[in-house]
């Protein structure tokens, strides 16, 4: 009894409390305005007045964190939608109560996905949150389906979530060129990132892109068996020419190819180019032979082939008559050979130049063909990768690896090494060999950095050519015209002559010139002034021989060009008297001894000749004695000529003084603008002297220059750099000058973000074991210092193909055999395999085999190692040498840090009324009773009755009730009847009478404002 007591005072007070929380609700609302009680102990919505009409729903679902066959959550924020008194645009706000909500998950056909649970809901500021399960489904687009129920309203929402493993896509066409009308062709594969296992049934979607950057087609597609995708895509004849995009994209991955589509021809037959040896040295002749065949594989004969030579790398510059063009013909067996020329004695280093040739075959089809030259001034090539940088540290056991290779770049496999510092010859030699990739590593300690000479690179400088003679002024003064085209002729056979003429005009000249011409044709004179350009000009043009006829004289005006020759300039000192007059003479016999110098000898601004000068009055020898200088880079036999050419110098009488002094010859040589002067540079770091030998035969010698480099302040080296499943690898921790602090008692080793093992730390290392399944690479870091080590597949999967046969003939059909193994052992695998014509990579560049590594290998360097070896060439597996792939993983710059498995997926939509698709669905159903109601109207009403707005408002009224009885949409999004009032302007306007009716006698011709009048009289 006292226990039933008991419950009955629980249930007074409860009585109560909610007693006081309504007395208490009321009192709130009198101080405060009236809140629309419904709506706030329904919904928890203050509001001062209630909605006019209809409150609406509209909800946003999100999806949050979903991972399949992990736990997500589903968070609805709903939000009530409503007007206000004299309002027209609708209000929105958040409410916490009565809402309830199913999700369902429904795949890409509309089923429902089994497995989807739903757990409990927690409310939230921002709304509510419902714990999902999401099952393990295949990839795929899916749709949660969430239908949010407010009691004053229902939406449905439907958010669309793509389920997709985190993915890579390769994409490739079969050829790189089309025509337009031609086929397409395209294949994509579609891997699993975690671990490369293929995707197969996994949808995506092709598009074709235009040049203009227009989506021309796109398709849904789905993978087949081994993640493999394909399609075709017809080009119309009338394609637009340039360079087109295809794009296979599946989830979040993709992968765009691009191609060319233009006219083309393929070329008939193939050039195919091959030096005359591996690499040339100093004093080594340089030949290229070659062979032209047609596509059949016969010989083309008698064809002509273009050859050029271009400098494509290395410091030092080919001779310049190896850049001529150069013209030869095949033999009857199609063959050819060029004889480029001797490698000159100042070769430098190491350079390439790339030979192309180009044929064309009966006048026809054009064919290419290249290869690339090596020279070298030494028998060996080095190159070095170090830990600090690509330089060496002082005071550091440096660890270096040399790549020791011959002069075009073939490994020397098994090779001794030995290296020492260059500056120092009684310094330790130390001693190395190499691996199967030409690399050893070396430990060295490189002292102190010196200054290191870079020898100058040698100048190539083309030899100058003068601008021809040409005329820029001619007339026939007799019958006052121009010349005649024959006449031109003439003038245009003077042009050897009056080039000769440059040698006495310094910086040029224009030579004015009167010619007479008989009546045969002769010239009969010639006048011009009298220096020694004009004479030669004059004695020119005095062997002409015009046309016959009627007597001309002409007036010409020839540009005369300088010869480019050096020029000699004479500097007279008067100790006692005038040399102007000698100076005069002088200058004239300077420029006439310009015939004894070729262009392009001597050196500028030295000293040829040098003497002294006596001269008497009214006497005209000169009395000039000359002695010779050295250094100018003349020739003995030149320095003759120019010293006769000065010492038989004579004055005019009429001008001459006595006098006495001294005089200078110097050379002035014409060069080509923008060459500069070698100079040498300089290098602080070291050089290092390799030799290399095989078997006790010393194979070369060259120089390695490095610069200085810097310690980090840690650094972490893994041994071995290449490691497999179940193999200990050891990562020591090495600290540098800069490092503060303690080492870690431990470290992880990971595979990306993903720990695979941790150990501790003991004498500044760590030992790890590769764990079974793992490939690729691994890694240890700590403090910005990281160790990579790349895992190798032990059992790597290698395709093989070849044909049955080595011959067919024309008309025969091919076998191809193709071979898959993994490792030693045969397994089943999807090849792709795409044939064109050879001659197409004349054209353009072909797809080649190692193409999926650019979407697979995600690793990347920052530079490859010797130039070859990077992250892809790792996983690739070119790299065989165990010092080649640890100096390749020092230059490894960025690894690729996914989570394991699926990412997390976040999607959201949003849904609620579309009050303006409401408001103009009833506003037009009920417009279209009015529109026939008026026309009825029309055509019963008496004769003189008018439409007036008060009339139309009944006929609105009228054609409303009809809609309503008919039970057809006649509210608007608020459960409003579309009345007159509840229209806006745009729609009223459309039921003005004078819109309406259609026969203007029966409107009134006073005009009302119809909207105005609706505002004021209907409500």
């Amino acid at each position: 009894m006292a226990k039933r007591g008991a419950g009955v005072v629980q249930r007074g007070l409860l009585w109560g409390a909610l007693g006081l929380g309504a007395i208490s609700a009321v009192l709130f609302g009198l101080c405060f305005g009236y809140p629309c009680l419904p709506v706030l102990v329904r919904n928890g919505l203050w509001l001062e007045r209630c909605p006019v009409g209809d409150m609406r729903l509209s909800a946003e679902v999100g999806a949050v964190a979903w991972v399949r066959g992990q736990q997500g959550a589903v968070r609805v924020a709903p939000r009530a939608l409503f007007l206000e008194e004299g309002q027209e645009a609708a209000q929105a706000r958040r409410f916490r109560r009565g809402v309830s909500a199913t999700h369902t998950l429904k795949d890409g056909r509309g089923e429902v996905v089994s497995g989807f649970t739903v757990g409990k809901t927690k409310r939230e500021p921002s709304g509510w949150t419902t714990a999902v399960t999401v099952p393990d489904v295949p990839d795929g687009d899916y749709i949660l389906e969430s239908v949010i129920d407010a009691g004053f309203d229902q939406v449905t929402v439907t958010v669309p979530v793509p389920l997709y493993a985190p993915a890579l896509v390769h994409v490739a066409s079969d050829r790189p060129l089309y025509k337009p009308g031609q086929d397409v062709l395209l294949r994509s594969v579609t891997w699993r990132r975690t671990d490369l296992a293929p995707l197969d049934g996994r949808t995506g979607t092709w598009k074709i892109i235009d040049p203009r950057g227009e989506v021309v087609h796109e398709e849904r597609d789905a993978a087949g068996p081994w993640g493999v995708a394909g399609t075709s895509f017809p080009l119309d004849r009338r394609a637009e020419v340039g360079t087109w995009s295809a794009v296979w994209e599946s989830g979040d991955a993709q992968d765009t190819i691009q191609f060319d589509v233009r006219p083309f021809k393929l070329p008939l037959c193939t050039v195919d180019v091959t030096p005359g040896a591996a690499w040339f040295g100093v004093s080594d002749r340089v030949w290229l032979e070659g062979t032209v065949q047609y596509a059949s594989g016969a010989p083309a004969a008698d064809a002509v082939v273009n050859m050029t030579l271009r400098q494509t790398d290395g410091r030092w510059p080919m001779p310049l008559e190896w850049g001529e063009p150069r013209e030869v013909r095949t033999d009857s067996r199609g063959r050819f050979s060029v004889d480029v020329g001797t490698v000159p004695a100042d070769l430098l280093e190491t350079a390439v130049i790339s030979a192309s040739g180009s044929v064309v075959v009966d006048g026809d089809a054009v064919a290419w063909g290249g290869v690339a030259m090596t020279l070298s001034e030494d028998r060996i090539a080095a190159e070095a990768v170090t830990a600090f940088g690509g330089g060496l540290a002082q005071g550091f056991n440096n660890r270096v690896y040399v790549r020791v290779t011959t002069p075009d770049g073939r490994p020397l496999r098994q090779a001794d090494v030995a290296v020492r510092p260059a500056w120092d010859p009684t310094a330790k030699v130390q001693d190395a060999r190499t691996d199967a990739d030409g690399v050893a590593a070396l430990q060295v300690d490189p002292g102190a950095p010196v200054t290191v000479v870079i020898p100058a690179a040698p100048v190539r400088v083309r030899p100058l050519t003068p601008d021809e003679p040409r005329v820029t002024e001619a007339r026939e003064l007799m019958g006052s015209r121009p010349l005649d085209l024959a006449e031109r002729r003439v003038l245009d056979g003077l042009q050897p002559a009056i080039a000769s003429c440059g040698t006495l005009a310094p910086g040029g000249r224009d030579v004015v010139v009167g010619v007479e011409v008989g009546f045969g044709g002769e010239v009969v004179d010639v006048a011009a002034a009298e220096d020694q350009v004009d004479r030669c000009v004059v004695d020119a043009v005095r062997n002409a021989r015009f046309v016959t006829g009627e007597a001309r004289i002409y007036r010409l005006r020839w540009r005369v060009p300088d010869s480019l020759q050096p020029s000699l300039r004479v500097s007279l000192d008067a100790a006692a008297g005038s040399a102007d007059a000698l100076g005069t003479a002088l200058g004239e016999a300077a420029v006439a001894a310009r015939a004894c110098l070729p262009r392009g000898v001597g050196q500028s601004g030295a000293v040829v000749l040098e003497g002294h000068w006596r001269t008497r009055v009214e006497r005209t020898e000169s009395g000039l004695v000359w002695r010779e200088h050295s250094g100018h880079g003349l020739s003995r036999d030149q320095v003759s000529c120019v010293r006769a050419a000065l010492t038989g110098v004579t004055i005019d009488p009429e001008r001459a003084v006595s006098g006495l002094g001294s005089a200078r010859v110097t050379l002035d040589v014409p060069r080509a603008s923008g060459v500069a002067s070698p100079k040498a540079g300089t290098l602080m770091g070291y050089e290092l002297e390799i030799v290399a030998s095989s078997d006790g035969e010393e194979l070369g010698d060259t120089r390695l220059r490095l610069p200085t480099g810097t310690v980090p302040p840690l650094r972490l080296r893994a041994s071995p750099t290449l490691a497999a499943p179940g193999q200990s690898v050891t990562v020591e921790l090495l600290r540098g000058p800069g490092w503060v602090g303690e080492l870690p008692r431990s470290l992880r080793l990971l595979e990306g973000t993903i720990e695979l093992d941790e150990q501790d730390v003991s004498d500044g290392k760590v030992t790890f074991t590769i764990p079974d399944g793992v490939d690729g690479f691994v890694h240890a870091e700590y403090a910005g210092a990281r160790a990579v080590v790349f895992v190798r597949r032990p059992d790597p999967l290698v395709v093989e193909l070849s044909t049955e046969r080595d011959v067919y003939a024309p008309g025969e059909r091919a076998t191809l055999v193709v071979t898959t193994r993994a490792g030693e052992q045969p397994v089943s695998a999807s090849v792709g395999l795409m044939g064109v014509d050879s001659t197409l990579g004349q054209l353009a560049p072909l797809l080649q085999p190692d193409d999926p590594g650019r979407v697979l290998v995600r690793a990347t360097s920052s530079e490859p190692a010797f130039g070859a070896f990077d992250a892809k060439a790792l996983v690739l597996g070119t790299v065989q040498g165990e010092n080649a792939a640890k100096a390749a993983v020092l230059r490894v710059q960025s690894l690729p840090m996914d989570p394991a498995g699926d990412t997390e997926l976040y999607a959201s939509t949003q849904a609620g009324p579309d009050a303006t698709l409401e408001l103009t669905e009833a506003f037009y159903a009920v417009y279209s009773r009015l529109r026939q109601s008026v026309r009825a109207w029309q055509a019963a009403a008496p004769e003189g009755e008018q439409m007036d707005p008060a009339g139309m408002a009944k006929l609105w009224a009228d054609a409303l009730g009809q809609q309503m009885r008919a039970g057809e949409p006649f509210e608007d999004a608020w459960g409003r009847p579309v009345t007159l009032d509840v229209l806006p302007d745009e729609l009223l306007a459309q039921v003005d009478p004078r819109v309406v009716v259609t026969d203007a006698t029966r409107l009134p011709e006073d005009v009302v404002d119809w909207i105005g009048w609706v505002r004021m009289e209907v409500h």
